[in-house]
């Protein structure tokens, strides 16, 4: 959870579509902060103090990573429906969890 927060934190990896990624070539289309612009306007839509905390073009099996907090799963998903809605991209989630949040759920074992 978000420090201080009742919010859920959420990695959410994402993969370019083709078209998106044809985008890249061309430096007027700037996909990647289109993307980025989608990530904070989906949150902003969900509300209830939903936000992103970070956003990072990766290299490797994803080509960008958002860490979102948002007070519900159903608020994810709803995150995940939007960005894949643009057509940029598609997503893989996970839940994220700090590291007090992880020893606190792993006293109770």
């Amino acid at each position: 959870m978000s420090e201080g927060s009742s919010l859920m934190d959420f990695i959410v990896m994402m993969k370019l579509t083709l078209e998106a990624a044809k985008g890249l070539r061309d430096p007027d289309q700037r996909v990647l902060e289109a993307i980025e612009a989608a990530a904070n306007q989906a949150l902003t839509d969900i509300g209830h103090g939903a936000h992103l905390l970070n956003f990072y073009v990766t290299t490797g099996s994803f080509d960008t990573v958002a860490i979102i907090a948002v007070p519900t799963e159903g608020d994810e998903m709803c995150f995940a429906s939007k960005m894949v809605a643009t057509g940029l991209v598609t997503t893989t989630t996970m839940r994220g969890y700090g590291t007090a949040a992880a020893r606190s759920a792993m006293g109770h074992m």
